[in-house]
């Protein structure tokens, strides 16, 4: 049995219709290319990203808050992307 268009739901949206209402829910990421801005601290550009993507500051700060814990970079989140290691 193969499902058609209408049989699929992710968070609301059909994906085959509505494809770029649901990347911009899921904040999708397609390829291999960073989203890190060279120059800027990694911060900076989560927050770039952020405005971006619309994502209100204090989701954003929540989000980001979150991540440097569970993956223990504050130490390197302030550091110039450059600066860091692959």
């Amino acid at each position: 049995m193969h499902a058609t268009s209408g049989d699929i739901n992710v968070l609301g949206f059909d994906p085959a219709k509505q494809r770029n209402k649901l990347v911009y829910k899921i904040g999708a990421v397609f390829g291999q290319t960073s989203r890190l801005r060279y120059h800027l601290t990694a911060r900076d550009t989560f927050t770039l990203m952020g405005k971006l993507f619309d994502i209100p500051k204090q989701q954003l700060e929540k989000r980001l808050k979150y991540l440097i814990d569970k993956f223990e970079i504050g130490d390197m989140i302030n550091k110039p992307v450059r600066k860091l290691s692959l």
